[in-house]
């Protein structure tokens, strides 16, 4: 008998056996996307653009030792059948973790040795890519380590799921193999990518109960220096799959943001509702050096975090649409602002993507508005609750006895139609009319709610969108120049091109389906149930599953036999997951 034996793991030695000593590679735990005019640490971590320590590393401009964020985080929470409160999230990592390294697993499996081969990042620029698609299959030529051990797929053996990273299949296979023409997928001129999982260990972070999900993220920018908003934006792209048998509803995403505009002391935060976004700004007329932190000067930038697309509306088989006053918005469940979604009144159905639907500041102190201290308080944060439990409220610091119910702290002027109220239209709300002093602003801005569907793969796409005057002084001289390529950056992410000629989906779609939709009809079943995945020629999994989220039955069917018999199956409704081995798609159906 051999045994491997961890050295992270002595228990797992037997002196009675035969050892084998496994002294596993420590590959990178970060990388910086630089190429353009920011310079970012991205760590195989949860929270990122800081050393982990207690330095930023979000540097802008690229080579002049100023950072505009200290770190940004993930969470997500939501509720079980039996109203229980899931939590995943982090700020600084303070009592310990609720994230790790690599895909979800069978929990047997998981153990330092998986933590060492996951916890890496893999970085990689569209030129290698061009370059080994050119080259693969000439003599001499050598895939980049980079290449060879891409993610793309995990050990079904281990219970990890069998396609992960999205790569280019050259002979259709379903194998990556990239001597063989197979490459990475990657989106923009240069990207990172990671892969984390939330069931891994107890959450000692937040101390509360994770999904069992995976989270697959990519940071990717563009080398397009000649459009400013490109040149000055970094991107982020959140795959979120439901590894469980779970259905979550009330099901919040939200990504926790600390800013640090040069010199961190005098920043102030706002939000614009119809941008999507929300932005640090400097409180003061001069940005200078302090605590060993180097200050922007008089010609003060301005940071935004910009939602651009969020997970996906609730199903209702309509094309929600998008209207421009707020109570028509609400009976239609539609936006009056296009920064609070995609895909509304698009003449598409169920394809409506949620925006920025919430925004909370909270303050760097353990009052009742300062940082969450508990998974309760995650959960309040993320459905626009304070830690006392009393809402949000407009005005002030938010923390009022009465007043308006407010979505949004700190909207400025953005918000007309009164959207975030309700309906009713508010006077101009800022920090500085409130009263409040300049300091070390941090705050998340929030999608949801939406149901989080068993094998479903949610998706958030942000955009950290810099902005600076050079010709113009002043606190608020950057704004209006990040706010223009705000503008411009979401116009192009709607028609996913560039002025350089890219594309945000990726450098080429995986299987050139992009366009696959799931059909299941009829709707409501008696006998058959028929399934059409457009452009796939693979054998399709399926789950389903009762409104209790009890698993009634799975398998997989060939694309020239796309139906499924369902005549012994009690009537009611029930949920089925598909896909492909490259999509998941989720849809509800009846059984009559």
């Amino acid at each position: 008998r051999y045994v491997i034996c961890d050295n992270g793991i002595p228990s797992l030695c037997d002196t009675g056996l035969v050892i084998i000593t496994v002294n596993y590679v420590q590959y990178p735990k970060f990388a910086q996307i630089d190429i353009n005019n920011i310079n970012a640490r991205i760590n195989c971590d949860a929270s990122l653009f800081w050393d982990l320590i207690g330095s930023p590393k979000f540097e802008v401009p690229k080579g002049e030792s100023t950072n505009s964020v200290f770190s940004s985080s993930l969470w997500i929470g939501g509720k079980d059948s039996n109203n229980g409160i899931h939590i995943s999230a982090t700020t600084f990592h303070g009592s310990g973790y609720d994230f790790w390294p690599g895909p979800i697993m069978d929990s047997i499996y998981y153990s330092n040795f998986q933590d060492s081969i996951w916890n890496k990042v893999w970085k990689i620029n569209k030129s290698e890519i061009d370059y080994h698609i050119a080259n693969w299959n000439k003599p001499g030529y050598i895939v980049p380590s980079e290449f060879s051990t891409w993610p793309a797929q995990g050990d079904t053996f281990l219970g990890q799921a069998k396609n992960l990273a999205p790569f280019f299949d050259n002979n259709l296979d379903g194998m990556y193999n990239p001597g063989e023409g197979d490459y990475p997928i990657i989106k923009g001129d240069q990207a990172i990518f990671f892969i984390l999982n939330d069931g891994r260990g107890p959450h000692t972070e937040t101390g509360g109960i994770g999904f069992q999900s995976e989270f697959q993220i990519m940071a990717y920018a563009f080398d397009c220096k000649s459009d400013s908003a490109l040149w000055n934006t970094l991107f982020l792209n959140y795959k979120i799959i439901n590894r469980s048998n779970n259905i979550y509803d009330s099901t919040y995403i939200g990504l926790f943001t600390d800013g640090h505009l040069g010199n961190p002391s005098d920043d102030y935060v706002g939000c614009n509702v119809q941008k999507g976004s929300f932005y640090f700004y400097n409180g003061d007329s001069i940005d200078e050096d302090s605590g060993g932190e180097k200050g922007y000067g008089s010609f003060i930038p301005s940071q935004s975090v910009t939602f651009l697309a969020g997970p996906k509306q609730d199903e209702d088989n309509t094309d929600n649409p998008l209207v421009f006053n707020y109570f028509s918005a609400v009976a239609n469940k539609g936006i009056p602002y296009n920064g609070l979604g995609t895909g509304y009144g698009d003449s598409m159905v169920d394809n409506e993507r949620l925006g920025l639907n919430f925004f909370r500041y909270f303050a760097n102190n353990n009052s009742v508005t300062g940082g969450p201290q508990s998974f309760l308080d995650y959960y309040k944060f993320l459905t626009g609750y304070w830690k006392d439990g009393t809402p949000l409220v407009y005005g002030g610091n938010g923390h009022l006895s009465g007043g308006v119910f407010a979505n949004y702290m700190f909207p400025e002027s953005s918000d007309p139609l009164g959207w975030g109220t309700g309906g009713a239209p508010q006077l101009k709300w800022d920090e500085l009319s409130s009263g409040n002093s300049p300091f070390d602003k941090r705050g998340v801005g929030v999608c949801g709610p939406f149901t989080f569907y068993p094998g479903a793969m949610q998706e958030l796409d942000v955009a950290f969108v810099f902005g600076r005057d050079y010709q113009t002084s002043g606190p608020m001289a950057g704004v209006s120049v990040m706010n223009q390529r705000i503008d411009a950056i979401r116009e192009m992410f709607s028609n996913d091109s560039t002025p350089c000629g890219e594309k945000f989906s990726s450098v080429q779609s995986f299987t050139n389906n992009s366009s696959s939709q799931l059909g299941v009809y009829p709707n409501p079943a008696q006998e058959k149930l028929w399934i059409f995945l457009t452009g796939s020629k693979k054998i399709i999994n399926y789950d389903i599953y009762d409104l209790t989220g009890r698993l009634i039955e799975n398998g997989n069917i060939d694309f020239r036999k796309q139906y499924i018999s369902i005549g012994d199956f009690s009537k009611g409704f029930y949920f089925i997951n598909v896909n492909d081995g490259d999509k998941f798609f989720a849809r509800k159906f009846i059984k009559n």
